[in-house]
């Protein structure tokens, strides 16, 4: 009995232990398979939002890398065709090298401008997304993220916005970076998929509405996980966010906290996590509870016989094989997240990066890869120029590990390592557990890597597009150990993003090297160079255009209508229409143009214009090349300046030559003149009536005598000397003659309260009249007017001011000349004293007129100014210094001249002339011999040489001058003395008389004292 119901007992202890067993583990599976299932879940989701949030903040900053870029935000603030082309290339770099669905750029009005799709029939370009969310979002001011249904497309994708703003902050667009949703699925939801319960679970990522967009049953996208009411289905309608509805409901409805069940009743575990970058977006996964439970009974009746024999047993072994499995799991777990974030980090380190930023971030990625790995070295090796030489480029050692990047500069690697570089050229993982095991053919390898104390290593090529740019890879020093395959997958990872970022350095340090080059040929060009735009906008000009209009750099030309205001007109005009031409001929052609620079200095342009064309023949913008030609403009304006002075050169001569041959023809009828009438006045009672008539005749013979100097002076065949005179009376005399030569219409008024004298030449104060006067006068000649003469004395104090009258303080003559007409215009008052510069036309002045009267007034001491005013006329007025005050002496005057006996031979070719000097010397005693040939008076000397004790000569006669004559009658007789008269001759002075031995020199006419006192001076002479 007792064994029955020990056995009983037992039997019931062991029931009941099976059975409190079979429970337990019944129960400890179930939980332990839910434990399991949801840490996996929550893994699982973890995992997905960890790469989900890497992947978001990895194109975030590429996008933001992108909204940086010069050339983006060059083409929003200018558009132009070079600006649209360089922003269409650098979207397409970042296109390629992230492999994203389509790079695009937005003005502030949402309108596409530049896109990297822009030649698909699926093309952004033109299109307007303002109603986009991260449209909206960007032009706040903000980056943003968008998951949306594509408009133009139609497939879903992820949309990353960034605003741009320019070098003022300003903002001017946004940049707008789309990834397809497909290639997300594939790689985030394909390397995180769930592996356990028959794939029976889900996985949705929801906007705050509950619209699935990414799942892994693709047959659920676009369905909505949740009820959702009318009010949020028209708004998402009218967000075109997910195209258009409806959207169909899953059926999960919530049952409990974390609890689900579908539309048949089945239920499921619910996890649902933020997505912090997306707001209202979130990741749900749900669990299939029944399939756990499923799984867990039929576990149960499988190994029933086991779990009730060996209950106990099976009991603590499940529960310490649930501890390992659970302690195995997370350390998987934990490797798997360690090593997706490496992978998210080394993408970011990768993504976005400009020329400047790539070494710091190759760097920052062999330290994590290292770290990661726990090796001892991570490196890059490059090729040089040298194709068959490489360089250790970068390098990141262990703490306490010696670095070699200093000594491996210059390897030839197919000289030293030829079987590591076979592998390496065939784009083979070259991994090595342990390099003293390398095989025999590898010995030049295994010295190599022994001498940098290798022991394990791992090499991975570097290609772009099918070119060996390097290799990379990791190293162990301290010991041999083998890698494991994640290693060689983040290894591999980071090559394949490597041959992008190097193969995009080298081409981005080409292309700067390019623009560099091109730049400074365009710069040190002696021409400027200019681009112009279809619509006539100037988009380019070079540094020497800036040069040639002495703009500062920083000028804002770009963008401006083409030619701008620097070309004055009609010279714009026809720059515009020749540019006009060229766009519609395709034709080359040139132009020479002026411009002003921003001084206002002339700029001679000699221009050629150019159409560019596109790859379809059509003109896509136009090039002006422009040469300075201002010093050949300058070089024919000096040439013609000089021409016209040789013309005017040889009119004056023309003119002098008249002059001279008019004033000798006079000087020998004033000779006569006053002469004769110097001999009447001999001849005739003092202060008689007829005496008074005899001296006007002498003093007209004087003025007629002045006039001849004037012609002299005028053909500048005199000297101009000067003499104390009054020029009130010269200004009577020139009024007089001013009033016969102008009409009627013109009055004259003068106002003469002066008598003082000035040292000067009457020839010359009667051309300062006559210019001033006749300048008046040509400005009254349409309309007539009034012409004013004023001449008065005035004295200048000392301290009075430069800017009013710029002479010496003293006592001047005022003469001022007015008029009534048109007036001087500003931009020209200050050039009209200026050589050859006049306003009248052709053939009615030279130019020449003020300038030498300036000249005149200066030479004297004085100064001119000139006060004009537009239609109301002029006034010239001159300030000629004081001399002195004084009455005239008349002209004439008995005196006791000196006489003598001596015998004089007179020639002269006009017979009055001998005649008069005949009487005259006769009157002072002397005995005369008259010829009125030269060649009868050598004969007559001749014959008597020594009865004639003194000759007086005419200097021009026919057949023999009277240099000749002196020199013929001082052959026959050396000490005969002789005095030379003349009226006029540029041949002959008074020391070209004396060196031919010539006593005296005596211009025509003369006066019978003047004559007298040389006479017997050179006669006196001659007897010492």
């Amino acid at each position: 009995m007792k064994l029955k119901y020990i056995f009983f007992c037992f039997t019931i202890l062991t029931l009941l232990s099976s059975a409190f067993g079979l429970y337990f583990y019944y129960n400890a599976q179930k939980i332990a398979a839910y434990n399991e299932d949801r840490l996996t879940s929550i893994s699982h989701t973890d995992s997905i939002k960890h790469s989900f949030s890497e992947m978001i903040s990895r194109y975030q900053r590429i996008t933001l890398s992108l909204s940086r870029c010069p050339a983006i935000s060059l083409l929003l603030k200018q558009h132009s065709l070079e600006n649209l082309k360089n922003a269409n290339n650098i979207l397409d770099i970042y296109n390629a090298s992230m492999k994203t669905s389509a790079c695009y750029l937005m003005d502030m009005n949402g309108i596409t401008i530049a896109s990297s799709n822009r030649n698909d029939l699926s093309s952004f370009v033109g299109k307007d997304y303002s109603f986009r969310s991260y449209f909206k979002n960007a032009v706040q001011g903000t980056q943003s993220v968008y998951m949306a249904q594509g408009i133009t497309s139609g497939k879903r994708g992820i949309y990353y916005s960034c605003p741009v703003f320019d070098e003022e902050k300003t903002l001017t667009g946004v940049v707008v970076i789309k990834e397809n949703v497909e290639v997300i699925e594939d790689d985030i939801l394909g390397r995180h998929a769930p592996t356990h319960a028959d794939h029976k679970d889900w996985v949705f990522i929801t906007d705050e509405n509950g619209v699935v967009f990414i799942s892994d049953h693709t047959d659920k996208i676009l369905h909505t996980l949740w009820e959702i009411d009318k009010k949020s289905i028209a708004r998402l309608n009218s967000s075109k966010q997910f195209g258009k509805g409806p959207w169909p409901w899953i059926g999960f409805r919530q049952t409990g906290q974390g609890k689900v069940s579908d539309k048949s009743g089945k239920k499921y575990d619910l996890i649902r996590t933020d997505i912090k970058e997306l707001s209202g977006w979130e990741i749900v996964h749900l669990s299939n509870t029944e399939a756990i439970s499923g799984r867990v009974l039929s576990s149960l009746f499988n190994a029933a016989g086991y779990i009730i024999l060996f209950l106990f047993v099976l009991l603590v072994s499940v529960l310490f094989i649930l501890n390992f499995q659970a302690t195995k799991t997370g350390n998987t777990l934990q490797k798997r997240i360690e090593y997706e974030k490496v992978l998210g980090t080394l993408s970011s380190n990768l993504a976005g990066i400009g020329i400047d930023s790539i070494d710091t971030a190759i760097d920052n990625s062999l330290s994590l890869i290292g770290n990661f790995t726990q090796a001892d070295r991570t490196y890059i090796f490059q090729f040089n120029k040298n194709p068959h030489t490489m360089v250790n480029t970068h390098e990141w050692c262990a703490i306490g590990v010696e670095p070699q990047i200093h000594n491996l500069k210059d390897i030839p690697v197919e000289e030293k390592l030829p079987w590591f570089m076979e592998h390496i050229r065939n784009n083979e993982i070259f991994n090595v557990p342990d390099v003293s095991k390398l095989p025999e053919k590898a010995q030049s390898e295994k010295k190599h890597f022994g001498d940098q104390g290798i022991q394990s290593l791992m090499v991975l090529p570097i290609e772009k597009s099918g070119n060996l740019l390097g290799f990379l890879g990791f190293d162990s020093v301290s010991k041999c150990r083998e890698w494991e395959n994640n290693e060689e997958s983040l290894l591999r990872f980071f090559g394949q993003g490597l041959g992008h970022v190097l193969d995009r350095e080298k081409a981005e340090k080409k292309l700067k090297f390019l623009e560099k080059r091109n730049q400074a040929l365009l710069d040190h060009s002696p021409v400027c160079h200019k681009i112009v735009d279809l619509d006539f906008n100037l988009q380019y000009m070079s540094a020497n255009g800036y040069k040639m209009l002495k703009l500062d750099d920083n000028a804002k030309v770009y963008g401006q209508p083409y030619p701008f205001k620097f070309f004055p007109e009609p010279f714009r005009k026809e720059m515009a229409e020749n540019l006009k031409k060229v766009k519609d001929t395709g034709k080359m052609r040139m132009i020479e143009a002026l411009a002003n620079d921003i001084e206002g200095n002339e700029v001679w342009l000699e221009s050629t214009l150019i159409p560019v064309f596109d790859d379809h023949e059509t003109v896509e913008y136009l090039t002006v090349v422009s040469a300075d030609t201002t010093w050949r403009k300058e070089d024919e304006r000096a040439r013609h300046r000089l021409e016209s002075q040789l013309h005017q050169s040889q009119k004056m001569e023309a003119i002098g030559n008249l002059a001279g041959g008019i004033a000798h023809d006079f000087n020998n009828i004033l000779s006569s003149i006053i002469g004769f009438t110097q001999l009447a006045l001999d001849q005739v009672e003092e202060n008689t009536e007829f005496e008074d008539d005899l001296q006007e005749v002498l003093t007209a013979g004087n003025r007629a005598k002045d006039l001849v100097k004037q012609i002299l002076a005028f053909a500048r065949q005199s000297e101009e000397e000067t003499r104390p005179l009054q020029p009130s009376v010269i200004i009577k005399e020139v009024l007089r003659f001013i009033r016969s030569s102008i009409p009627t219409s013109i009055e004259i008024r003068q106002n003469i309260k002066s008598d003082s004298f000035i040292r000067g030449n009457p020839t010359q104060i009667h051309q300062i009249l006559m210019n001033f006067c006749t300048n008046a006068a040509h400005a009254m000649e349409d309309h007539g007017g009034l012409l004013e003469v004023n001449i008065k004395d005035i004295s200048i104090e000392p301290g009075t001011k430069k800017d009013t009258i710029d002479v010496k303080p003293g006592d001047y003559i005022q003469l001022s000349v007015s008029d009534t007409g048109t007036g001087i215009p500003d931009e020209i008052i200050t050039s009209i004293f200026d050589p050859y510069f006049t306003t009248k036309k052709f053939g009615e002045g030279t130019g020449m007129g003020l300038a030498v009267v300036q000249g005149i007034v200066e030479i004297y001491g004085g100064k001119i100014t000139v006060d004009s005013r537009l239609g109301q006329g002029s006034t010239f007025t001159a300030y000629l210094p004081i001399t002195k005050k004084e009455k005239l002496d008349r002209i004439y005057t008995h005196e006791e001249l000196p006489t003598g006996s001596e015998k004089i031979l007179y020639v002269d070719d006009e017979a009055s002339i001998a005649k008069m000097g005949k009487r005259t010397l006769e009157q002072l005693g002397y005995s005369v011999e008259i010829k009125t040939e030269s060649l009868k008076a050598l004969e007559f000397f001749r014959s008597n040489p020594t009865d004639i004790d003194l000759v007086i000569t005419d200097m021009t006669m026919p057949h023999m001058t009277g240099e000749v004559l002196s020199s013929e009658l001082m052959n026959i007789r050396p000490d005969i003395p002789v005095i030379l008269c003349t009226g006029f001759s540029k041949k002959v002075s008074d020391e070209s008389a004396t060196e031919i031995g010539i006593k005296a020199f005596v211009r025509k006419p003369f006066v019978k004292a003047d004559l007298a006192k040389t006479v017997r001076k050179v006669l006196d002479e001659t007897k010492r």
